[in-house]
């Protein structure tokens, strides 16, 4: 309670884009982020003039470093990641 309000028990809570999870230790949910990750990179369609597969693969991989890593490893300083979590992350990156 709140005064008199009733406050709602979650599993998780979004605070500043990190997802914290309840529980005995800290932890936090990757899940949403990995599927804004994915959403982000299948957003991506290049329409270019490019001259060859060479360019338009740098153009694509260019995208992907500059729009969607950022969401991937948004917060990664401040979080402590699980070896799966990490696993997880890395296996969306590659």
């Amino acid at each position: 309670m709140l005064g008199f309000d009733c406050i709602q028990w979650v599993d998780c809570i979004k605070y500043l884009g990190v997802h914290v999870c309840s529980g005995k230790n800290l932890a936090f949910d990757i899940a949403p982020v990995k599927r804004s990750f994915y959403a982000a990179c299948s957003s991506i369609t290049v329409y270019t003039s490019a001259k060859s597969l060479d360019e338009l693969i740098h153009l694509t991989v260019g995208l992907h470093e500059s729009y969607c890593l950022p969401i991937l490893t948004y917060a990664s300083a401040a979080v402590s990641f699980s070896i799966k979590q990490l696993h997880d992350s890395n296996v969306c990156w590659n």
